[in-house]
C-alpha cells in the first residue's frame, strides 16, 4: 500500500489543504515543534500514487513523494465501523467522536470511519448496541490490520475534541522511507498554478504571431487554450533555433540553480517539510541554525526570553569579526527583543547576507512570510544584498522560456544586432511586486509599444530574431499568469508583466 507525502507544515489543519481533497483523503501524523507530516490518500497501486504525486507537484507541492505503508508493522485488531463515504465529503467528526476514539481506513478516495480498538471480537460486539443507541444504526464489527488504521486528530478535525490517541493504542509507525520520488513535470507545465481565462491582448499578440507562422488556425480570441499551446509546441518542433535555445536554457538552469551539497543548506531548505531535517537543525549550535531554532520556538510558543537569547546568539556568532569595511544591513551589535515574528524573520534574512556566509535563504521563508521578508529587502541596501543567496527563490528566473529569452538577447547583442541586454535585476519585482499607478501605466504602454515595434521590424530577418520575438510574447503571457496567481487583477497583472520585462531587458 502506498501514500503520497505532501510535506511538513507548522500548525496545519486539513482546512489548509481543501484543494487536495479530490485526490485522496488528506491526513497527517504529528512531529516535533507543532509540525504535521501531511499525506494524501492511500493506494493499492504505486502507479496511482505516482500520478497523485505528479498532480501535487503541478499544483506547487514540489516536495510531494510516494511512500510505502508498512502493513507488516500492524497486528490483528477489532473495530466498529461507523461510516463509509468519499473522503472529500464533509465529515461531522464531533458527532462521530461520541462513539469513541476515531480512526479511518483510507482506500483511494474513500474512507471508512471506525472506533476502537477492542481487545477481541466479543468486546467489540458488546459496544455495538451502545454505539447504535447513539444513532449509528449501521454500526458493525470488523477485523482489521492496525497498520491500516489512521488515528483522527486535531489536524483532520481542525478542532480540539475527543480524538484518537495513537500512542495509547500502540499503533505502529507505518510509513517507510520514500520508495519513489515524483519527478517534476517539464518546466513549461509548472510555470503557474492556474492560467487566466480572460481574453487578453497579450494572448492575441501571441496568437497573431503563431498564425503568421502558419501554426495557429483557430480564432484570435485572446484566450490561452489548447490550440495556442499546441501551436507553441509545433513551433518548438519545427524551429531548430528555438529548440536549441530551450536546450541551452536547461543547461543554464542546472548551472545557475544547482542542488546544494551542504548538509545544513539542505536541512534549512527542508526545515518545514522533513522532520529529520528539522531535528538536525534543532540540535545544531551553528550560528545560522540558532536563528532557525529561535524561529521554531517562536512559532510553537510565542515570544520569550529564550527566543531572544537564541536569536541574539545567532547574530553574535554570524557577525563575529564582521569587517567594518562592508555595510551591514542592520545594527548587529545591539541586543534585540522579538515581540513580533516579523522582526525575527527579517533578521533571519540578514544572517544569510553576512558577506562570509555561504548559506542561501531557504525559499519557504519568502513563500510563507511574504510581508516580513519583503520588509527585510526594503531596508537592505544594494551593497549589503548578495543576489546569489536569493535569486533561486525567484520562480520566474527558473523558467526555461525566460532563460532562453536572456540567451537570445545576449546572442543578438554579441552579434551587433542589439535589441536588449538582460540583467537579473527584476528579482524582487517577481516575488514582491508593488501595484502599478496610472502614471506608470502610461509609461509602460509607451515602452511596450516602442519595444514591440523594434521586435516586429526585425522578426523576419533571421531565425534567431524570430525566436526572440516568440520568447518575449510567450513570457509576457506567462508573467501575467504569474501575477494573477499572486492575487492581482487582470489590469495590474498586465502592467506588472510589462514592468518586469522592461527591467529585465535593459536596452
Amino acid at each position: 500500500m502506498f501514500a503520497v507525502r505532501v510535506g511538513a507544515y507548522v500548525n496545519a489543519t486539513t482546512t489548509d489543504f481543501t484543494a487536495l481533497s479530490s485526490l485522496g483523503f488528506v491526513h497527517a501524523t504529528p512531529a516535533a515543534n507543532d509540525l504535521s507530516i501531511v499525506y494524501s490518500g492511500r493506494f493499492d497501486k504505486a502507479a496511482v500514487a505516482e500520478g497523485v504525486a505528479q498532480k501535487l507537484i503541478s499544483m506547487g507541492y514540489v516536495n510531494a513523494e510516494v511512500v510505502e505503508v508498512n502493513l507488516n508493522a500492524g497486528t490483528k485488531g477489532f473495530v466498529v465501523q461507523l461510516l463509509y463515504q468519499r473522503g472529500d465529503r464533509f465529515v461531522d467528526w464531533q458527532r462521530l467522536s461520541e462513539a469513541g476514539d476515531l480512526f479511518v481506513i483510507i482506500e483511494d478516495i474513500n474512507i471508512k470511519v471506525v472506533t476502537g480498538i477492542f481487545a477481541d471480537r466479543a468486546a467489540a460486539q458488546r459496544n455495538v448496541s451502545r454505539i447504535r443507541s447513539l444513532g449509528f444504526n449501521d454500526a458493525f464489527v470488523r477485523e482489521e490490520n492496525t497498520a491500516r488504521l489512521h488515528p483522527i486528530g486535531v489536524f483532520e478535525t481542525a478542532q480540539e475534541s475527543r480524538l484518537a490517541k495513537g500512542a495509547a493504542t500502540g499503533l505502529p509507525q507505518t510509513y517507510d522511507m520514500p520508495v519513489a520520488k515524483a519527478d517534476p513535470l517539464p518546466a513549461d507545465n509548472v510555470y503557474v498554478a492556474k492560467r487566466s481565462s480572460s481574453r487578453r491582448s497579450s494572448v492575441r499578440a501571441l496568437q497573431n504571431f503563431l498564425r503568421s507562422e502558419n501554426l495557429y488556425t483557430a480564432e484570435i480570441d485572446g484566450i490561452y487554450g489548447t490550440g495556442t499551446e499546441n501551436a507553441i509546441r509545433s513551433f518548438e518542433r519545427r524551429d531548430p533555433t528555438w529548440a536549441q535555445y530551450l536546450a541551452q536554457a536547461r543547461v543554464v538552469l542546472r548551472e545557475e540553480f544547482p542542488v546544494s551539497a551542504d548538509p545544513l543548506q539542505q536541512d534549512l531548505d527542508n526545515f518545514l517539510t522533513d522532520a529529520a531535517a528539522n531535528a538536525r537543525v534543532q540540535s545544531s549550535n551553528e550560528g545560522i541554525a540558532l536563528g532557525y531554532r529561535a524561529f521554531s520556538l517562536f512559532v510553537s510558543s510565542g515570544p520569550s526570553e529564550a527566543v531572544n537569547g537564541l536569536m541574539n546568539m545567532a547574530i553574535k556568532q554570524v557577525y563575529d569579526n564582521f569587517s567594518m569595511g562592508s555595510i551591514p544591513p542592520f545594527e548587529f551589535q545591539r541586543k534585540y527583543d522579538y515581540p513580533e515574528l516579523d522582526l525575527l524573520i527579517q533578521h533571519l534574512h540578514f544572517l544569510h547576507h553576512e558577506p562570509r556566509q555561504t548559506l542561501a535563504v531557504p525559499c519557504w521563508l519568502f513563500d510563507r512570510y511574504r510581508d516580513a521578508s519583503a520588509g527585510a529587502y526594503t531596508g537592505l541596501s544594494v551593497i549589503s544584498m548578495d543576489i546569489e543567496k536569493v535569486k533561486r527563490c525567484n520562480p520566474v528566473l527558473r523558467w526555461e522560456s525566460i532563460q532562453a529569452m536572456f540567451l537570445l538577447a545576449n546572442a543578438l547583442s554579441a552579434s551587433g544586432q542589439t535589441l536588449a541586454i538582460p540583467y537579473f535585476n527584476a528579482l524582487l519585482m517577481a516575488v514582491y511586486p508593488e501595484g502599478v499607478s496610472r502614471a506608470e501605466m502610461t509609461e509602460l504602454d509607451e515602452w511596450q509599444s516602442a519595444f514591440e515595434r523594434k521586435l516586429n521590424a526585425s522578426a523576419g530577418k533571421n531565425a534567431m530574431q524570430k525566436s526572440y520575438r516568440l520568447s518575449y510574447l510567450l513570457n509576457r503571457v506567462y508573467l501575467e499568469d504569474h501575477f494573477t496567481n499572486l492575487g492581482f487583477d487582470d489590469t495590474q497583472a498586465r502592467y506588472l508583466a510589462i514592468r518586469w520585462l522592461r527591467n529585465a531587458l535593459i536596452e
